[in-house]
């Protein structure tokens, strides 16, 4: 009895361990899905899809807006600024903002020739000098225009060499309800602005609070923040304005009297870089243009030889006027360098 059952448990797990080793041979190793461990194969060509677009320079971006967008009821120079301040890019001061008011202004913002689309409201921000290859516009269309449409046409038919002597990188376009932005610059800028547009909240955006950093300075403290970027001020006068300061500033038939503040420095006998530098603040109610149109007509360069010229900036707000005299344009150039890295809002009038 005990060897029949010995034998029968022997019988029983032999079938076992035969019928388990069977599935394992005869189970195929999948092709189709690798391991973990296992990368799979790179395709040698890339799928089909007809409806596949690659983006290229020339794009207009569409975000999924199924509602009314809020940017559609604000002013367009507003929407304009806080995407410029959004983007955080520092265009500096000689930048233009203004509406566009006609198709042939449009048109010439664009370098599109024939431009003869219908638009409700327009701006655009650009430099004022044309050696740089940047325009932004804003077109706001009336409701049931194909805004689209509008985007493709301005985009295809922009002219990103209209500056003649610089091109623009890219072009494009992005579209926010019945708003279109446009721009033509460098990649950064266009991706800087374009993501500033689309994340724009009329709601809850809070323009920036701009500070001029001439308010409550005296000229001798101007002066002193000028000087710190200007290796050729030597600051060995005592800043007053007097006949001899008058003199070296070559005020011969120009007298700057009936200023609020002053502060004057000029350069000693024999100095390798000749200048003189006159810092006015005028008072309350004066006119900045007419103080320079006068400087202007009684300035005389000679003291200062053949090469001499003369460069005059304002701050209308703050009724400042900056004004250098030297030997050479690069001097006036590193004064003016030395002027608007502290006092950026300051406009050259010469």
């Amino acid at each position: 009895m005990k060897k029949l059952l010995l034998t029968m448990l022997m019988a029983t797990m032999l079938v076992g361990l035969t019928a388990c080793g069977g599935k394992g041979e005869e189970a195929p190793t999948p092709t189709t899905n690798p391991s973990a461990t296992e990368a799979p194969a790179t395709p040698t060509q890339a799928p089909e899809n007809d409806d596949a677009q690659t983006p290229d320079n020339n794009e207009t971006v569409t975000p999924d807006v199924s509602a009314k967008d809020p940017v559609d009821d604000v002013a367009i120079l507003e929407v304009q600024d806080a995407v410029v301040a959004l983007s955080g890019q520092n265009y500096g001061n000689f930048m233009m903002s203004e509406e566009i008011f006609d198709k042939e202004a449009a048109g010439w913002v664009l370098g599109y020739e024939g431009f003869d689309k219908e638009f409700v409201a327009a701006s655009h921000f650009a430099p004022m000098m044309s050696s740089t290859a940047f325009e932004l516009a804003f077109f706001r269309v009336a409701e049931g225009t194909d805004v689209q449409a509008f985007a493709d046409d301005i985009r295809a038919n922009a002219n990103p060499i209209k500056w003649m002597c610089v091109q623009a990188d890219v072009v494009k376009t992005a579209i926010r309800g019945n708003t279109i932005l446009f721009v033509m610059s460098d990649e950064h800028n266009a991706n800087a602005l374009i993501e500033a547009f689309n994340s724009y909240d009329p709601a809850t955006y809070v323009p920036p609070v701009k500070t001029n950093p001439l308010e409550g300075k005296t000229m001798e403290d101007m002066f002193w923040d000028i000087a710190s970027g200007c290796g050729f001020i030597e600051a060995a006068t005592d800043g007053t304005y007097n006949e001899t300061s008058k003199e070296k500033l070559g005020f011969k038939d120009f007298d700057a009297t009936g200023y609020e503040d002053a502060y004057v420095d000029y350069s000693t006998e024999g100095s390798a870089y000749p200048y003189a530098i006159g810092l006015f603040r005028l008072p309350e109610g004066a006119d900045c243009y007419a103080f320079m149109d006068a400087l202007g007509l009684g300035v005389d360069t000679s003291l200062y030889g053949d090469t001499a010229d003369y460069t005059l900036y304002y701050d209308e707000t703050e009724r400042v006027v900056a004004y250098c005299v030297a030997s050479s344009y690069d001097i006036i150039m590193a004064f003016q360098d030395g002027l608007t890295f502290t006092y950026p809002d300051m406009f050259c009038y010469r």
